[in-house]
């Protein structure tokens, strides 16, 4: 569903070298943090929960690293009571029943705006970022 990830701001690179992968760490769980804000925020503005499971469910995925740093997958985790997979509702939701047009046909709720999910995460990120860079200037305090 939402993928973040991170290779390094370029400018930053040249003050801490190479970032530490607690650092990384630190980035991806702060960008984690403010995409599941996001999802829950866009699942109770589009009234997509009934019994709240859903809703609930939504959060990160453990940390995955890389060559290039690492990532932290966002989506509703899980099933529900009856045994179905959050993320399962979610993507029907979000594209419809199999290319139906009408009221079954999706209403975008998760794709619909990633430009604007991405633009909140990554300044989060970039403030998680500068606290990195200023920790590192002052000795790790």
């Amino acid at each position: 569903m939402a993928r973040f990830s991170y290779d390094g701001f370029k400018a930053a690179e040249n003050v801490l070298g190479r970032m530490t992968r607690q650092g990384v760490r630190r980035l991806l769980e702060k960008g984690g943090e403010v995409a599941v804000g996001w999802w829950t925020r866009n699942i109770e503005d589009k009234r997509h929960s009934r019994t709240g499971e859903m809703l609930r469910s939504v959060g990160t995925t453990a940390f995955r690293e890389n060559l290039d740093g690492g990532s932290i997958e966002v989506y509703p985790l899980e099933t529900d009571s009856k045994g179905a997979r959050n993320a399962t509702k979610a993507y029907v939701t979000n594209y419809g029943h199999g290319g139906e047009r009408g009221p079954k046909s999706g209403d975008r709720f998760i794709t619909g705006n990633t430009k604007a999910a991405e633009r909140v995460v990554y300044a989060a990120m970039e403030e998680e970022h500068l606290r990195i860079i200023a920790e590192a200037r002052n000795g790790g305090k």
